[in-house]
């Protein structure tokens, strides 16, 4: 019996030389499972490397028959310096036979034919072998909130259990006691077996806030053979709760909200009401609450602090009356626009044609006059001014209308008359001129807008201007 213990303990060995070629590999290899029954497989951790200056590559095999080998992985090539970690398994077959044995493993490469031979310990146990009296070793943990809030009105505690040999416990009593509640309960763990045990106490909600110590503790045969105590506060707690009446009318909404203190403690917390941007520009609260701003949201807030069974009542009032209201004066502004907007457009531009020496010396004048209603427009008079500074370059060009008149006036410059009998409805006409600058101007100029006089559709007169006209150079 003494020799199987010996073999059944876990080990680790270094295999030395049995060739008579040099080492040109090492290896090393650490029991994992060595003590097993005909039906299982002996298991074996391998780590080798190639110390020669060249690549080899390797096998592993067994010259035992009543035994089979088996590898996570092969050896197959190493690489000079290389080195590979893999699990061996060797598994018994027919001709196997029970109790202590050592069985021959051989690894040789292939270039070098260099071999190394090891005689691993192996113990077969027979079907009836019953192994020796272990002393009960059990570890034990304790789950449980460090906080407890008696509103959840239970207790979740999750006791952990791991056997750490392999004694067969059965009939083990588990209890869990406290000043709040106690409970136990018969349990069987296996040899090296882990398992857990959940429990639900339940708490009365009103319990005071106190700290309590909650123990775990294991018997086997009426002996407790491990415990774990842990110290959980009940925690206090406020109860707000809320109720809220929302009346809406012609757009407008009026919330009545009541928050009551149902705790057993003061209560001291920021009510926020989240508000869009609309909703904070249109609404009123009272109490009058604080504005704040969090994550790019706004709220409405209120600071509480009331005494168990205290209420706080806020009315919030949010009232869109004034958007139709402004919306039905747009709407009258536009329509009065409308109404009283001029029916022609007019428009002035102006085109630079000559710089001589980077000054200004000839501009092309074009005049823009559209009809943008649906009615006749009769009667129209265009007038436009060219400053003293410049004169007019008479020419005569196709499509463009002659002007009627040409006033020159020594301090006030050129005025210059067009007539346009009528304009039909969406028509627009282009007048064109040139003017040539007694001076070359520098910079630029502004040029004055043009004057249009017509008779509206019920026969009164109507002056409009056009544009003024910024003429200058880019540099």
């Amino acid at each position: 019996m003494k020799t199987k213990h010996i073999i059944i303990v876990a080990f680790t060995f270094l295999i030395l030389i049995s060739s008579a070629f040099a080492i040109d590999f090492t290896i090393e290899m650490t029991s994992v499972q060595n003590d097993i029954f005909l039906d299982e497989s002996a298991e074996f951790n391998l780590t080798i490397i190639n110390i020669k200056d060249e690549a080899d590559v390797y096998q592993a095999y067994t010259t035992d028959i009543g035994w089979y080998i088996s590898t996570s992985e092969p050896l197959g090539l190493l690489e000079p310096g290389e080195k590979k970690e893999i699990t061996v398994k060797l598994t018994p077959n027919a001709w196997a036979t029970i109790g202590p044995q050592k069985i021959t493993f051989i690894i040789k490469s292939r270039n070098g034919e260099t071999k190394q031979q090891s005689e691993i310990p192996i113990f077969v146990k027979p079907w009836d072998y019953v192994g020796r009296e272990y002393v009960p070793s059990f570890e034990l943990r304790l789950t449980i909130p460090e906080i407890i809030d008696p509103r959840a009105q239970s207790v979740p505690v999750e006791i952990n259990m791991r056997n750490r040999n392999r004694l067969n416990a059965e009939g083990m009593k588990l209890i869990i006691k406290s000043s709040f509640f106690n409970k136990e309960r018969i349990i069987n763990i296996a040899p090296l077996e882990e398992r857990s045990e959940e429990f639900s106490f339940p708490i009365d909600k009103l319990t005071q806030p106190q700290d309590i110590d909650v123990e775990a503790i294991l018997f086997f045969k009426n002996n407790s053979i491990s415990s774990k105590r842990k110290t959980v506060k009940i925690t206090e707690y406020s109860d707000l709760i809320k109720t809220e009446e929302t009346n809406k009318y012609f757009f407008k909404e009026t919330k009545e909200i009541k928050i009551v203190n149902d705790g057993n403690v003061m209560a001291q917390e920021k009510y926020k009401v989240p508000m869009t941007f609309w909703e904070a520009k249109f609404s009123k609260g009272n109490p009058e609450p604080s504005v704040i701003k969090e994550n790019g949201k706004k709220y409405f807030i209120w600071d509480l602090n009331l005494n168990p069974q205290e209420e706080y009542k806020i009315n919030l009032d949010t009232n869109y009356r004034l958007v139709p209201y402004l919306f039905f004066i747009i709407i009258i502004s536009f329509a009065l626009y409308y109404i009283n907007r001029s029916p022609i457009v007019s428009k002035k531009n102006a085109l630079i044609i000559n710089t001589p020496s980077g000054g200004i010396s000839e501009l092309k004048i074009v005049l823009h006059i559209k009809n943008r209603t649906q009615e006749l427009i009769n009667n129209i008079h265009i007038t436009d001014k060219i400053p003293k500074l410049a004169e007019l370059v008479k020419e005569s060009s196709i499509g463009t209308i002659e002007p009627t008149k040409i006033l020159k006036h020594d301090r006030k410059g050129t005025l210059i008359k067009w007539e346009i009998p009528n304009l039909e409805p969406y028509e627009e006409r282009v007048i064109t001129y040139r003017t040539r600058s007694k001076l070359n101007i520098v910079g630029g100029i502004v040029l004055p807008a043009y004057k249009v006089k017509f008779d509206t559709k019920n026969g009164k007169e109507r002056v409009i201007y056009s544009n003024k006209c910024d003429v200058r150079i880019e540099y």
